[in-house]
């Protein structure tokens, strides 16, 4: 009876545990990948309704709160306007340097509203999807895992003696 005791106790556990952290990397690894997504379909998304020009940086700001910098730049639009912008990724060392010549894109309708070609932001997208792929696969494995443990039990007829047990003590 001790070792029937035993073997309940170690599928309980090997059914509980495994399944909650299954479940917690798959959503994790499903979020890291979904914010990777937005990123970069908004990225496209601008660049398609937006005119490329040609920016300077001409000042790396100091981000609040942290150690890194955001990017501000400058560039014309058709008409010959200037506008100032402070792009939205902060890195630390400053992604470029004063001076340097960019990519920028702003949008046809609104000149103001600008984003600038940022490896910075294509290295987050890279960093996020490969966390969440790793999270998510690690979590289908961990439920691949358990089930296989659930069906040995079952065919061993373990878990049905678990089930009677637990009847059992209902009934007393």
């Amino acid at each position: 009876m001790e070792i029937y005791k035993a073997n309940v106790n170690l599928y309980s556990k090997t059914t509980s545990s495994p399944k909650a952290f299954g479940f917690f990397f798959i959503l994790f690894g499903a979020a890291f990948i979904i914010v990777a997504a937005a990123i970069l379909i908004h990225q496209e998304v601008f660049k398609k309704n937006a005119v490329q020009t040609t920016g300077i940086v001409v000042e790396n700001v100091q981000s609040e709160g942290s150690s890194g910098y955001k990017t501000r730049y400058s560039y014309f639009d058709e008409a010959g306007n200037e506008y100032f912008n402070t792009g939205s990724s902060t890195s630390n060392p400053p992604e470029y340097k004063v001076g340097t010549e960019i990519t920028v894109y702003y949008s046809i309708k609104n000149p103001e509203k600008s984003i600038y070609k940022s490896s910075t932001t294509k290295i987050i997208s890279i960093v996020f999807f490969g966390l969440g792929g790793v999270s998510f696969i690690a979590g289908l494995i961990l439920f691949i895992l358990n089930r296989k443990k659930a069906i040995e039990w079952e065919e061993s007829g373990l878990l049905a003696k678990r089930k009677e047990k637990g009847q059992e003590s209902e009934e007393e």
